[in-house]
Order: structure tokens, then C-alpha cells, then sequence
């Protein structure tokens, strides 16, 4: 993990005057959007079973919300996420072995109720928590901690304070969601190695 403070330097000469702290919010939103838009921080969290439970907390590493749930595996078979409208239709209180999952905040619930120990693999993009002091290290260099820093300075300048520029806010608005969508978008051309898109695509 990397400090917040150590993106301070990008920010504070656009934003001459803004106070240290101010500055780090900032950037902690910024890290929290890009994780949101580009979903490249990630990590499984490791959940065991309890007969008779259809309910479980996914709790991420410290300090980080989650973003998205990528992938659900239920004794090493993969469940199929529930929409919201199929809910009431399939939803089971009996006991089996699950075939499908949704999500309610934080906690993970099964169309059947376990019956057995089991463990479950929950792949999820995650983000830092808007009060953290830290950020990922994978967003503490390159181009993640660039586009991190000018979702921080279009943060502060929309502010009618002394450093506030609209203008400038938007310039560097467009520097965040381009370098989001480089991003992206050779994420999907390394897994399906499909042609880069002309726009990105944020699930």
C-alpha cells in the first residue's frame, strides 16, 4: 500500500494554496474511480460455508470497498449471478447445492441454502474506502498514478476557491477518463484479444 500523500506532488502545483488534506481526499477519489472505471485492482476473498446459512459477508482486505463482483465458485463450480427481477421466481429456501448467487452490499446469498462445508472463491475489483490514507501501489506509478492525479486536480478545481478553474477541471477531467479507457481497453485486448475499442466499455 502506498500512501495517499506520495501523489501529492503531482497535484499541489496545479493547486497552489489547496491544503495538504484536501489535496489527499482528493486523491483518494480519484484512486476510487479509476478502480471503479477500469476495475484492475483485484483480489478473491476466501469464504467457507456453514450448513444450514444462506447468507455471507465478503469482506476485502482492509481498507477497501468492493467495486464488482467478477465470479462466484461454489466448491470449484462456477454459480451464475441472479438479476434483481428473477429474484422472487428463483429463490429457494431448501436446501441443495447452489446453482446461482446475488449480492446485497457486502453480503453474498445462494439460491439454496448449503448443506455441507464447503469452501467459495469470490473474485471482486475493489477500491480503496474514501477515508483511507493509502492506495494500491499498482496506482502509486505510471499512468494509473497520472490519471489518479488528474481526477484529483479536476476534484479541486472545480472549487471556487483561489486554485478553482473550471477550464483546467475539465481538461484534465478528459486526461482521466482517456487514460482510464487505454486502460481498459488493452485489458480487453489481452483477454479476448479483440481489435481496441474506439470507446471504452465500464461493466
Amino acid at each position: 500500500m502506498a500512501a495517499t500523500s506520495a501523489l501529492r506532488g503531482y497535484v499541489l502545483p496545479d493547486v497552489p494554496g489547496c491544503p495538504a488534506p484536501m489535496v489527499d481526499r482528493a486523491i483518494t477519489v480519484g484512486a476510487r474511480e479509476w478502480c471503479d472505471l477500469t476495475q484492475t485492482i483485484r483480489e478473491t476473498v476466501s469464504i467457507s460455508t456453514v450448513v444450514g446459512t444462506q447468507g455471507y459477508a465478503v469482506v476485502p482486505a482492509s481498507g477497501y470497498d468492493i467495486a464488482r463482483v467478477f465470479s462466484v465458485a461454489y466448491d470449484d463450480t462456477a454459480l451464475s449471478p441472479l438479476a434483481d427481477s428473477n429474484l422472487q421466481a428463483k429463490l429457494d429456501a431448501t436446501g441443495g447445492v447452489p446453482k446461482s448467487y446475488w449480492m446485497e452490499g457486502n453480503t453474498l446469498y445462494f439460491d439454496l441454502v448449503p448443506q455441507s462445508v464447503v469452501t467459495v472463491l469470490v473474485e471482486v475489483a475493489i477500491k480503496p474506502q474514501i477515508d483511507s490514507p493509502t492506495i494500491p501501489d499498482a496506482l502509486a506509478s505510471g499512468e494509473p498514478s497520472l490519471a489518479v492525479a488528474c481526477r484529483a486536480k479536476r476534484e479541486l478545481m472545480m472549487s471556487k476557491a483561489a486554485w478553482g478553474d473550471p477550464q483546467m477541471a475539465q481538461f484534465f477531467e478528459g486526461e482521466f477518463q482517456r487514460l482510464a479507457r487505454n486502460t481498459v481497453n488493452t485489458d480487453i485486448r489481452n483477454l479476448t484479444n479483440a481489435p481496441l475499442r474506439g470507446k471504452a466499455v465500464f461493466a
